[in-house]
């Protein structure tokens, strides 16, 4: 995670990036093994109904394949990018070169902050990866007048600009 100071319009932003860390050799045989078992089931259940006379069964068994591989590739090539622009948090959420915020919120409307307690029953926006490499935080905070919450993996650097940024709000840590 590598962020940058910049000023714009006279407002001060710090930008940050999440990617999915980088995997050992292992893992990225373990994601190829995924996609050639699915690719191994979906040809043994084509050939087995194709065999019965099906012949659409084929192109089906294409599609399968493709949706199969398409899911496990695509949950690495996923980014969030943090910016924090005065007391404002943007998150958008970037896929290749296209880019879309997907979330924001004024810390000062930040009630609380900490790890991430599991049977949670506010509402909840995601804005983390699916790894446990990366320390997930969430963060309680009130929207029309209803509690929500929001998950995120920013640096401890973004952390602290933030409560020094909504000091004096009357949120707890």
């Amino acid at each position: 995670m590598k962020g940058n100071n910049v000023k714009e319009d006279g407002r001060e932003m710090y930008q940050e990036m999440v990617k999915f860390p980088a995997g050992k050799p292992w893992e990225t045989m373990l994601y190829i093994a995924f996609i050639v078992a699915g690719v191994f089931v979906i040809s043994l259940i084509s050939w087995l109904l194709s065999s019965l006379g099906l012949p659409w069964v084929d192109l089906l068994a294409v599609a399968a394949v493709a949706a199969w591989a398409c899911v496990v590739f695509l949950q690495r090539v996923v980014q969030y990018r943090y910016t924090l622009m005065d007391t404002e948090l943007i998150v958008a959420r970037v896929v290749g070169s296209r880019e879309k915020n997907v979330f924001w919120l004024d810390v000062g409307d930040i009630e609380r902050m900490g790890a991430v307690e599991k049977p949670c029953k506010l509402p909840t926006v995601n804005c983390a990866l699916p790894t446990k490499k990366l320390r997930a935080v969430q963060m309680i905070y009130h929207e029309n007048g209803a509690q929500k919450r929001v998950l995120l993996q920013p640096s401890d650097r973004l952390l602290e600009m933030m409560r020094s940024r909504a000091a004096g709000d009357g949120w707890s840590v």
